[in-house]
């Protein structure tokens, strides 16, 4: 342990970017198994929708791309950090009805990819 101190105290400004990029690294490794684990559980697969989510959780939940999504709900709406009530609501739209449109988009993307394998 002498050394690294010795090292540290020799060269402090490396050793401080080193430590933060370690940190940087322990951050982004806890959160890689925490998105991991969280996503490969089949409850949090196609759940009903909420009006509390944000369309990139339920893009993520019924696995449609971001792109798809957006064209979806409208690009406009997509880049405001609405939540699927309030996108609901602005569309004129109920959240059953919304989900009805994620759900056949979903369903459309499955047959399309299924039928390319």
């Amino acid at each position: 342990m002498s050394t690294l101190w010795r090292i540290a105290k020799r060269h402090p400004v490396e050793s401080g970017v080193l430590l933060v990029a370690l940190v940087l690294v322990a951050f982004f490794a806890v959160r890689l198994a925490f998105f991991t684990l969280y996503w490969s559980d089949p409850a949090h697969r196609n759940i009903a929708l909420e009006p509390w989510m944000t369309p990139r959780y339920a893009a993520h939940s019924w696995r449609i791309p971001k792109d798809d999504m957006q064209a979806l709900i409208g690009a406009d709406l997509a880049t405001e950090g609405l939540t699927l009530g309030e996108i609901a609501t602005q569309k004129g739209l109920t959240l059953q009805e919304l989900e009805d449109q994620i759900r056949a988009l979903s369903q459309t993307l499955a047959t399309q990819q299924s039928s390319e394998e």
